[in-house]
């Protein structure tokens, strides 16, 4: 799939180049016309509309081209519309391989670019350290790894230092133990969020004693992603919010 993905992007910037710059608009300028030509100046639109639309927008025969179904892209445009810029194709075809090597398979990515359509726009390197860190850190297998990113894909935009690895330190201090944290992140994804942080406070505040916060996580009903009114949770480096984020697919 990698390989057949590379070829397509290959063929891709060949037709770009042959069709000229002047054919690359896609908000809607006046494309350029032979010189003498006194034509009324038309817009170029031919990105967006019409039955050409899906073979020379670059961004959509990106995930076309892997397999990603053309609903799932409308709907992703819907939601980000900057999903479909082009100024960043280079990003965007770096974090599809990524992907792809992660072993996520079309529908997967289709799944991430619905939940996260920022996912594609994101530093290429923080996304690799991420993934080392599921792999190394966590000891995930691949398969693992795709649960994670298809259920929580906003991870990719994670500090390792900064954000995961504190993270899994605090949940160590709560009693979920190397042995266990693989399991649990895997069934709650959002722990390795700040999210978890409010959870928490609001456990302690209902007097879940520390031992038994661990068996609490597995199980508790929670919303990583509620807020709660009239008190602000600590977070693991130090800092305090009044709110969780890091929600599934959004950040």
């Amino acid at each position: 799939m990698q390989q057949l993905y590379r070829q397509s992007i290959h063929h891709q910037h060949q037709l770009l180049q042959a069709r000229g710059p002047s054919l690359a608009s896609t908000s809607g300028r006046p494309c350029a016309r032979p010189a003498g030509d006194s034509r009324r100046s038309l817009r170029c639109y031919s990105y967006t509309t019409g039955s050409s639309s899906l073979e020379s927008h670059p961004v959509k025969r990106a995930f076309l081209s892997i397999g990603v179904s053309p609903n799932d892209l409308e709907r992703a445009a819907r939601l980000e519309p900057s999903v479909l810029a082009v100024d960043k194709l280079d990003r965007l075809h770096g974090m599809i391989d990524l992907l792809l090597g992660a072993s996520l398979s079309p529908s997967d990515i289709g799944q991430v670019l619905l939940a996260y359509p920022q996912a594609f726009q994101l530093s290429l390197d923080r996304a690799r350290e991420v993934l080392d860190f599921l792999r190394d850190d966590m000891h995930l297998s691949e398969s693992q790894v795709r649960t994670v990113l298809t259920r929580y894909p906003s991870i990719l935009n994670m500090n390792v230092k900064g954000q995961l690895r504190p993270q899994v330190a605090y949940l160590n201090s709560l009693g979920v133990g190397p042995e266990s944290l693989p399991e649990l992140v895997l069934s709650r994804p959002l722990v390795l969020g700040p999210g978890i942080d409010t959870v928490i406070t609001f456990l302690k505040r209902l007097g879940v004693p520390r031992s038994q916060m661990h068996r609490m996580l597995r199980s508790c009903p929670l919303d990583y992603r509620v807020q709660f009114k009239s008190f602000s949770a600590a977070a693991p480096g130090g800092s305090s919010s009044s709110s969780s984020s890091g929600g599934m697919g959004r950040n």
